[in-house]
């Protein structure tokens, strides 16, 4: 087939322009979806069409380049066709007023199909004829209501009057030789996705992007270490993650929820999240502004470690571990706020093949010393030094271990120098006084990630190599700077800052594609 190369990229680009203009509130076609999808992700693109002022960043001249190259060595009549689609996306046939739709089928080999309506037939099938001409799609062919192409050597189009639909996968053949996708076409409400009661509560919330996940589709090893910290009596397969994300200016904001059509399994969820309270954040001052990477929770140990003796899926090893005498001291002393904190790579030591040793700091709420003691016990023999009260140094070659307890009750442990130090009195500038310190304040968890601090530390570790040269700009440049995740229970926070605030975050996010694409190409 000549040229499928090129065609393949059209038929990606007519994707590309339905994701960026399709939008409309009305779920009827979503009666395709199958009753067993393991995910759904709709996008609202006439909002974010809006927000991105996506029909000028088109005709920009910055992504004339970028455009153009999906045109290179196409056939005169696809050009033109393209040419016309650039203009008025709607020469494509294809609907620019309902929601542009991804889920996926499967478990072993799953597919992903793309879903969206058809305003007119005649005009797709002119599209679908271009690709036929350039080699790039074979022959439609009908079969009742539904028509059927070969795109490419991997994408199955099946569309009607109505409906278009994409299916992509290792297993995508098999279903459109079995008919299978054919019969969703045909398929009663009760046979979908919309007698889903959870599913349909999703849809009357959605924002710019919503995804609605099936917990039991998870691949097999992270469903089997999900399932191994489950209470006994959740039903793995009446959980469900949804989640809401609405672009504004100079952040992305997602909200998120773990639902239940179980009324019996969201009741012992319910009962894990009352293991800790609220968070106070008293650690924080104790914390660099810079950070790169900080959790923190407030736990409860006596009540964790109840829960941990009866969850059915532990090890016979991990059970033995747990139950030992210092495991059960150790968990059963936390009370209150833990933080981990992953500050930045001082260069002060060295691991693994030469690599930097970042510094790493613990905190946590204690109602005793035995975690102290307990370290001291172990490590005593390599030669733990009291350099105060209720301090502690391990010197360990190029790097230090400093632990103890500040106030009798604030246990800590790392080896930052910088943090020891001002372990009474705080760093002169913390995380304390950042914006994003409210993130742990009445909060069961929070996370912060320094998007652009990390950046900025991974940009010297692979400096002078060949991917640095390529991709190191690409880092330089990136929109995003802080990532701010937070929930009580089971609802849940995210915040997603950009450097420019002036700005949506979804121009802001166009205008860097605009970017890589110009260096990429």
């Amino acid at each position: 087939m000549k040229n499928r190369i090129s065609l393949t990229r059209l038929c990606a680009l007519l994707c590309a322009f339905l994701f960026l203009f399709s939008c409309s509130e009305k779920s009827e076609y979503m009666q395709i979806i199958p009753s067993d999808a393991a995910f759904v992700v709709t996008f609202d693109m006439k909002s974010l069409s809006k927000k991105g002022d996506v029909s000028e960043w088109i005709k920009s001249e910055k992504n004339a380049s970028f455009f153009d190259a999906f045109g290179s060595g196409m056939g005169e009549g696809a050009v033109k066709l393209w040419e016309d689609i650039q203009e008025d996306p709607a020469a494509s046939g294809l609907s620019f007023t309902d929601n542009w739709v991804c889920f996926g089928i499967g478990e072993t080999n799953p597919v992903l199909c793309i879903l969206t309506k058809v305003s007119d037939l005649d005009k797709w099938r002119e599209v679908l004829k271009a690709m036929e001409a350039e080699g790039a799609a074979t022959p439609v062919v009908k079969e009742g209501d539904i028509e059927s192409s070969l795109i490419g050597q991997e994408v199955k189009c099946l569309f009607d009057k109505d409906r278009m639909l994409l299916v992509l996968g290792q297993d995508a053949t098999n279903i459109l030789e079995s008919k299978t996708a054919a019969g969703w076409f045909t398929q009663k409400k009760e046979n979908s996705l919309l007698s889903n009661e959870e599913f349909s509560a999703f849809l009357k919330e959605r924002k710019d992007v919503n995804y609605w996940y099936r917990m039991s589709a998870l691949p097999v090893f992270f469903r089997s270490a999900y399932t191994a910290y489950l209470p006994d009596g959740v039903l793995l397969g009446s959980l469900y993650s949804v989640g809401y994300c609405d672009f504004q200016k100079g952040k992305i904001e997602i909200t998120s929820e773990l639902r239940s059509d179980d009324k019996d399994s969201m009741k012992k969820l319910e009962e894990i999240f009352k293991m800790g309270g609220k968070q106070s954040g008293r650690f924080l001052k104790q914390i660099p502004a810079n950070t790169l990477y900080t959790i923190g929770m407030n736990l409860d140990g006596q009540k964790l470690y109840k829960l941990l003796l009866a969850l059915p899926g532990f090890t016979r090893t991990q059970m033995n571990a747990i139950q030992s005498e210092d495991a059960k001291k150790i968990i059963n002393s936390i009370d209150g706020d833990l933080l981990l904190s992953v500050i930045g790579l001082s260069g002060s030591g060295s691991g693994f093949m030469g690599t930097a040793i970042p510094d790493v700091a613990v905190f946590a709420q204690v109602s005793d010393d035995y975690a102290v003691e307990l370290i001291k016990r172990n490590l005593g023999i390599l030669g733990v030094k009291e350099i105060g009260k209720n301090r502690y140094k391990l010197s360990t070659g190029e790097t230090s271990i400093y632990f103890g307890l500040e106030n009798k009750k604030n246990f800590f442990i790392t080896n930052s120098a910088q943090v020891f130090e001002n372990i009474s009195n705080g760093m002169p500038e913390s995380m304390a006084n950042t914006p994003y310190a409210s993130a742990f304040n009445k909060q069961s968890y929070s996370v912060i990630v320094n998007m652009k601090e990390g950046i900025d530390n991974i940009i010297p570790m692979v400096k002078g190599t060949y991917s640095s040269r390529q991709y190191a700009p690409l880092l330089a440049q990136c929109p995003f700077t802080y990532l701010v995740s937070s929930g009580s229970g089971v609802n849940g926070n995210i915040e997603i800052f950009m450097s420019d605030d002036s700005k949506n975050a979804f121009a802001s996010i166009l205008d860097w594609v605009t970017m890589m694409a110009s260096q990429m190409m």
